[in-house]
């Protein structure tokens, strides 16, 4: 199962790059707080807004280019691993473009299936994740852009 969403974002692959990796600028689009060691091996967290907490390990770096995760939700309730979604891959991809803006790939895959819903739900809930975090970037970075 794979989710694949785009934008492109008003600044260049330089401030996008800092979006993806800063620990502040990472919290301000994702909604809520982040922090990454972003580099091969490096672990992190990611407190979701819906109250989910991911941990995190940083699988591949190309600094301005590529920010590859794994990560995977802690239950909330430790004893019911049934609640838990699977761990995935997210694939942070940046691209320039010619008018000096950079577009932003996001590829969310499940390393698993989901065991408490259809691998279908799965998908359209982590595009919407993905939907509304990506205008988030696009506004705070429109706004940084604009300073």
């Amino acid at each position: 199962m794979e989710v694949r969403r785009s934008i492109e974002l008003p600044v260049d692959v330089e401030r996008a790059w800092r979006a993806l990796t800063d620990d502040d600028e990472l919290a301000a689009w994702l909604g809520a707080p982040a922090g990454l060691d972003a580099r091969p091996g490096g672990a992190g967290v990611v407190h979701d807004d819906d109250g989910i907490v991911r941990l995190v390990e940083v699988e591949a770096v190309e600094p301005g280019r590529r920010l590859v995760l794994r990560w995977w939700p802690v239950a909330a309730d430790e004893d019911d691993e049934d609640e838990a979604a699977p761990a995935s891959r997210v694939a942070f991809e940046l691209t320039a473009t010619p008018e000096g803006t950079t577009c932003l790939t996001v590829v969310e895959t499940a390393l698993a299936s989901p065991s408490h819903e259809a691998p279908d739900a799965w998908a359209a809930g982590r595009a919407a994740h993905w939907e509304d975090r990506l205008a988030r970037a696009a506004l705070r970075l429109g706004a940084a852009a604009l300073v």
